[in-house]
Parts: C-alpha cells; structure tokens; sequence
C-alpha cells in the first residue's frame, strides 16, 4: 500500500488517497487532459463510444446498498451535495476513476467529503478500515 492510500477491504484496490489536496487538483488538471483531445474530463463521455451497456437491473452486493444509504442519508442531513460527490469523482484523475467501480468511486468521494470537512480524521478512517479489514482476514 501506498502512502497515502486506504484500501478495500479484502480486495486490495485504493479508495482513498490521502495526498494534498492542492496536489490532487493539479494531477487532476493534468491527468484530465492526456489523449482527451476534445479536454473532456475522464468522467464525460457522453456521446463516445465505449462498451456495450447492459441496462438491465442486476444484484447489488451489500456493501454497494450500505454507500448508497450512506450517501443519501448524508444528503438528507445536509453534509453531501451531488456537487461535492461529483467533484471528488472527478479529482480521481483518468487511472483510478478506470479502475475504481461505481460504488467503489461513491466511497472514496463520501470519504474525502468527510475529511475536507473534519467529520473524520485520517486516522479515525484507517481504524475502521483496517477493523473491517481484519474480519476478512
């Protein structure tokens, strides 16, 4: 692991990144812009090609409906707009926002959210990540 970096549990992948955030918001300009020759960022692709998508409705795995409750009770509560969840989505920059699943990108945007806004510290994070961790270890 990284510094800097907290991992899923049990599946090895980086959701957080801990960096400046004034470090981020310039990878972010950067990243954003390699092979984009249109300057869209990596998260607009309206109107490209990409895969096949499969609109049907499918499972979710019980830690996606948990961040998804999460999100929307933090919205109720006043402590996350769809602003500030887009925007961390975004500072991802073009190799992790690839990687990073859906609800694996909502998760990483919830916490940033709640570090920028002192409702958590880095340390209270990393406790609780590596406490669920060790269930499944």
């Amino acid at each position: 692991m990284a510094v800097g970096q907290v991992i899923i549990p049990g599946t090895g992948t980086p959701i957080l990144d801990t960096t400046d955030r004034a470090t981020q918001a310039e990878q972010y300009e950067q990243s954003n812009m390699i092979d984009m020759s249109d300057n869209r960022s990596v998260n607009d692709i309206g109107g490209l090609l990409d895969e096949p998508f499969n609109p049907e409705e499918h499972d979710y795995e019980p830690w996606e409906k948990r961040v998804h409750a999460l999100r929307e009770l933090l919205a109720v509560k006043g402590l996350l707009s769809a602003d500030v969840l887009r925007k961390n989505i975004e500072l991802l920059g073009e190799e992790k926002y690839k990687r990073l699943s859906y609800y694996e990108r909502w998760i990483h945007s919830i916490s940033q959210a709640m570090l920028e806004q002192g409702a958590l510290s880095n340390k209270e994070l990393a406790d609780k990540i590596n406490e669920v961790k060790s269930r499944y270890e």
